[in-house]
């Protein structure tokens, strides 16, 4: 993992030899996302795994910012988020759970912890300051297969990140 000095990438567009990713929507339901992932796993697309976390016990206790609050089952947070990896492994795909943060509400959404682009792992400052020694987490556990940058001021949640083709 490099702690030191983020390295620059050219963030606003990927390396040549990336395919466009497809477009898709609806991506929460996991029927459609099964779908896609099966229709679109064979474009000469790298990435053939899915990184995931457990749902931690205190996802009752997740960031909500523009929501009112209303209950939240973790037993039925874990169980669809059990069918959302079998519709990934269901589609070719294989899935790898990073380590459980059980004492992280929110670990569940590691996509706000990383960006990946080709053989780079670009690591996150999430806004909510809760959510910062997640993205610790999710470095150590991709440091084995990408080479890690990491953004040290400002904030950024990857979920944020919109990539079409080539262009982010």
């Amino acid at each position: 993992v490099n702690t030191g000095a983020a390295r620059s990438l050219p963030l606003k567009r990927l390396p040549n030899d990336e395919p466009p990713a497809p477009s898709f929507d609806q991506m929460g339901n996991p029927a459609r996302l099964s779908d896609f992932l099966f229709r679109n796993r064979f474009r000469g697309r790298r990435m053939s795994i899915a990184y995931t976390r457990a749902v931690s016990p205190r996802i009752v206790h997740c960031e909500l910012t523009h929501l009112v609050r209303e209950p939240i089952s973790h037993e039925r947070a874990r169980k669809q988020h059990e069918e959302y990896e079998r519709a990934i492994t269901n589609s070719g795909l294989e899935v790898v759970r990073l380590p459980d943060l059980e004492h992280h509400p929110d670990s569940v959404f590691v996509e706000d912890t990383a960006i990946l682009l080709g053989d780079h792992a670009v690591i996150t400052r999430p806004g909510a300051r809760s959510r910062r020694a997640e993205a610790d987490s999710t470095a150590a556990s991709l440091a084995e297969r990408f080479q890690i940058h990491r953004i040290t001021r400002g904030t950024l949640d990857g979920g944020d990140v919109l990539r079409i083709g080539r262009t982010i």
